[in-house]
């Protein structure tokens, strides 16, 4: 798969060779190292997303390391991946956050040899870590932000010894966003804008899509163990209060009670036990009692982590996601590929993918679970309604593809290490 129609691949000398390629024709292209504690097959939606550019720049004819955390985990031992032995697992997740950020430094000073640039996420301790071994080895860093109000200078700015984090944090040779307003966020904070660049998400057309018809969606809900005629909703994602899992649990029995029928899936992690998912079992135990109690436990379906999260997207009616606090989820681009209305809550943190409220789904007042189920209920009540919602929403998800998201970086690999042609530039170049 050619992304930008070139692959040149880096040579043995690594980034000296940016200084001696011959006149007229293009370097070679810059060795990436992704630096990131949680990498799959440990959950989550960044990590997802490193692992989707990671084998882009390969087949691209870029060399690329990985290093990551969770040395050990079944499934880990991939080729390109180097795993630091971050103890503390799932049971102790902060332990095992930090260790990782403190072998990170040293990791990164050993393998020096192999990179050119590094890419980094989010604002755990390795990010600076890894930011802090680009200054000593002038080497450029690149940091996606994933998260609003947590990851992006404002959210950093809030925390304690957010100054001196930020300070550190500000030397990266640019910056990813995947929001609107995370964009806002640097804007607001005094970063220069040249070197900030927004990258939506993107879905996979070739897996994303919608059922030809009734009669094949009848019967991958049938494959999949769900009734072939009822009212479907989705949601894709851990079982957590951030995901707001217990919000629409609320508005399902809300739903149910006005005599409506229907199935709701929950799509993803939802034990403590599942690496990265950062499952809360207290929390899961009380969404289950409640849905008990209220008599509808049947009619939810907790599927745990699944590799076919398509096949979920497609046998629904409708997606529902209503978190309370995201960056962008591909989920959201992914369920509109399949041909899902949407209904999230109308939070600044959608910015920049022009969803609009009644046309592709709904944008319903924040946690206001009354408006939720009665927007159900609708859609419910509604078939023509929902279709029609489906087929825009569709248009609208067609615009942002991963191959396109996946281009921009690779572009923005290209650029940066053309600001830095040696690896032993002007670390603070900015982006022209």
């Amino acid at each position: 798969m050619k992304i930008l129609g070139r692959a040149v691949g880096a040579g043995p000398g690594g980034a000296a060779e940016y200084m001696h390629s011959p006149p007229g024709t293009a370097p070679p292209d810059p060795r990436v190292l992704f630096c990131i504690h949680r990498y799959p097959p440990v959950f989550g939606g960044g990590a997802q997303f490193f692992r989707l550019v990671h084998d882009a720049i390969l087949r691209e004819g870029f060399q690329s390391i990985v290093l990551t955390g969770n040395r050990g985990i079944p499934g880990g031992d991939q080729p390109g991946v180097c795993r630091l032995p971050s103890p503390g697992g799932g049971a102790f997740p902060r332990v095992n956050a930090y260790s990782f950020s403190l072998m990170s430094l040293p990791a990164l000073l050993a393998l020096r040899r192999r990179y050119d640039l590094i890419h980094t996420m989010g604002n755990a301790h390795y990010v600076y870590a890894a930011t802090l071994a680009g200054r000593i080895l002038n080497r450029p860093v690149i940091v996606s932000s994933v998260q609003n109000r947590c990851d992006d200078p404002g959210g950093i700015l809030q925390e304690r010894f957010g100054r001196v984090k930020n300070a550190v944090f500000s030397r990266a040779a640019a910056y990813v966003c995947c929001s609107g307003l995370q964009m806002e966020a640097y804007r607001k904070a005094g970063y220069p804008m040249e070197k900030v660049r927004f990258i939506p998400n993107g879905s996979d057309p070739a897996r994303f899509f919608p059922c030809a018809g009734p009669e094949e969606k009848a019967g991958l809900r049938e494959r999949l163990g769900l009734p072939r005629d009822q009212f479907t909703v989705v949601t894709v994602g851990a079982v957590s209060e951030r995901k707001g899992i217990d919000l629409l649990a609320e508005a399902w029995i809300r739903f149910l009670k006005t005599g409506r029928r229907g199935k709701l899936l929950l799509v993803g992690p939802d034990s403590p036990t599942d690496p990265g998912g950062r499952v809360d079992g207290s929390f899961v135990k009380s969404v289950r009692v409640r849905l008990q109690a209220a008599g509808v436990a049947d009619s939810v379906h907790f599927t745990g982590r699944v590799g076919n999260v398509e096949e979920y997207l497609r046998a629904a009616d409708v997606f529902a996601l209503m978190s309370r606090g995201e960056g962008f989820p591909a989920a959201i681009l992914e369920a509109m590929s399949s041909g899902l209305p949407f209904v999230i809550w109308s939070l600044p943190d959608y910015a920049g993918y022009e969803l609009r409220d009644g046309e592709q789904g709904f944008l319903l007042p924040p946690f206001d679970v009354a408006r939720l189920s009665g927007c159900l209920a609708d859609l419910e009540a509604s078939p023509s309604r929902v279709e029609a919602l489906g087929r825009q929403a569709r248009l609208l998800g067609s615009r942002f593809t991963l191959a396109s998201s996946l281009a921009r970086h690779v572009a923005l690999y290209r650029e940066i290490a053309a600001l830095h042609p040696s690896g032993r530039g002007t670390p603070s170049a900015s982006i022209r």
